[in-house]
């Protein structure tokens, strides 16, 4: 799913991009991190990990279908080991900073995993999926 938040931005940078005659937008950089549970389109709700060694990771290439419209991670994303439990992950979720920042995007991981102390959590490529219906 993606957040209201994000299909405002990527309007926003398709028209700046056509109103100023380039033929791509402006990147923008995406950090993943880890919910505990989902968020909801508004961006309210979010559940993710904080503390025990856990920090987002950047997202650093996409593969995207002929249509441009589904899209995955095109390399693997790999977060650091945990210092204490970080509990069971359901969930991945994109932002726009390595802080804080704004709600791009969640989807569930394909099967919750427990990340216990000592571990660390690696989502291979395909892991991360974007649909824009």
């Amino acid at each position: 799913m993606i957040t209201k938040t994000f299909e405002k931005m990527l309007l926003s940078r398709i028209l700046v991009a056509r109103i100023l005659g380039r033929a791509k937008p402006e990147p923008i950089t995406a950090y993943a991190g880890l919910m505990v549970s989902p968020a909801k389109p508004d961006g309210a709700g979010i559940a993710e990990i904080r503390g025990g060694g856990y920090a987002r990771v950047v997202v650093s290439s996409w593969k995207w279908n002929s249509a441009g419209l589904n899209g995955a991670n095109r390399d693997a994303l790999r977060f650091r080991k945990a210092t204490k439990s970080w509990g069971t992950v359901t969930h991945i979720c994109l932002f726009d900073a390595a802080d804080r920042g704004r709600l791009l995007a969640v989807t569930p991981l394909k099967a919750p995993k427990a990340v216990k102390r000592g571990e660390g959590l690696i989502l291979a490529p395909g892991d991360l999926t974007l649909s824009i219906d």
